[in-house]
């Protein structure tokens, strides 16, 4: 069987795979012979926030390297107050009149501090899509709040969901040089 077949079976392999395995939770730990269920939630609560540390430390660190642009926005209210009518007309909230969220909507943000590369100073949206595994944005925007800061590593400076590799809370940093910047920025 020659490489371009398998190639399209592994595609169509992955096509018709249960798309649950793919947010499905890490079992991290079984519990141990004879540990009670309080002993094993505490061990298994700080294996889960080790983990969750050490990926936030790769994550940093890959986007570290690849990014030729890092900087700091807040997420920005929809609509804005200044533009909330167009043309006299009302703007539409994201959400729509019922109030519930579409499958695709844009989140916006405002950069507000450079520490890296061509410096953006115009508002930008990043598409949040609904998923098997719930709202999906680029790194953390799809959890941001009005208000919230996020760190932003981009490869370009036209900022699309394909040129933004990662966006972090500022809250969560975890690289010196980072956590510098941050400090400066809340002075």
């Amino acid at each position: 069987m020659g490489w371009r077949a398998l190639s399209i079976i592994g595609v169509m392999a992955a096509m018709v795979a249960p798309q649950a395995y793919a947010c499905s939770p890490v079992q991290l730990a079984e519990p141990l012979p004879g540990e009670s269920g309080e002993d094993f939630h505490n061990r298994y609560t700080i294996l889960a926030r080790e983990r969750e540390a050490t990926l936030l430390r790769e994550r940093e660190a890959h986007a570290l390297a690849q990014a030729t642009m890092i900087f700091v926005a807040r997420t920005a209210q929809w609509p804005s107050p200044s533009r909330s009518r167009l043309r006299d007309r009302p703007v539409e909230e994201p959400f729509g009149p019922s109030g519930r969220q579409p499958p695709t909507y844009t989140k916006h943000f405002t950069p507000i501090a450079w520490l890296r590369g061509p410096r953006p100073r115009l508002r930008f949206g990043v598409p949040i899509d609904l998923s098997s595994c719930g709202y999906d944005g680029v790194g953390e925007t799809a959890f941001a709040e009005p208000g919230d800061l996020l760190i932003f590593f981009a490869t370009s400076s036209r900022l699309s969901r394909q040129s933004l590799i990662d966006a972090i809370p500022v809250e969560q940093v975890t690289d010196p040089a980072l956590l510098a910047f941050v400090a400066r920025l809340q002075r």
